[in-house]
């Protein structure tokens, strides 16, 4: 879901920019009001597509009985899985808006995204690592990178291995990454949003 929906950030921007949509919605707005609406409206949108899906899958298979779920997976768990996709929605939504700003083709936002996706993918095989060890000295680092952090606290929290404090700390680091990202992402858009067919530094 944190890949889908922050990917579709980058997508809408580069859509905006082709088709020239952003300079009549920039007469009415500002670039960053512009820029939150898009990423708090997906961000809903995201988080309501979690839960349809997540509560009544977790309460069809407790109720079925056949497929062992471990016992983490609780209100708490839910929870933890939604306030940790939140946070990380708002880390890489931010990374994206940045990388969908400065170019105005959908072909070239390839080029952009690349290295963000790399970065979500070692995040993902991260958290796997971490399920299977969260115990190891990679998961405890891994817990406290904002990039990395949204996938790994989550399945280190599911084995029971992430105590109270460190959860914690690790989401208010997340979560203050996120603001630094969602800061720089909007200084970004709004230099590069209106150079249109241009190339952005």
């Amino acid at each position: 879901s944190v890949i889908g929906f922050a990917l579709t950030v980058a997508f809408g921007i580069v859509e905006e920019k082709n088709s020239r949509v952003v300079e009549v919605l920039l007469a009415a707005v500002k670039p960053r009001e512009l820029l939150a609406g898009k990423v708090i409206g997906l961000a809903l949108l995201g988080l309501a597509q979690l839960l349809v899906i997540a509560i009544p899958g977790v309460i069809a298979a407790r109720l079925a009985g056949t497929i062992g779920l471990p016992d983490a997976t609780s209100p708490a768990l839910l929870l933890t899985v939604v306030v940790w996709f939140l946070v990380g929605y708002a880390v890489y939504a931010g990374v994206f808006a940045a990388a969908g700003s400065l170019v105005s083709r959908q072909e070239d936002l390839q080029t952009t995204i690349t290295p963000i996706l790399l970065v979500m993918y070692g995040a993902f095989v991260g958290s796997l690592t971490a399920s299977s060890d969260p115990d190891s000295l990679w998961a405890h680092v891994l817990t406290f990178v904002p990039l990395t952090a949204p996938m790994v606290a989550p399945a280190r929290y599911a084995r029971d291995a992430l105590p109270l404090a460190e959860h914690l700390a690790a989401l208010a680091v997340t979560a203050l990454g996120a603001v630094a990202l969602v800061l720089l992402a909007s200084h970004i858009y709004q230099r590069a949003i209106l150079r249109i067919g241009q190339k952005v530094r």
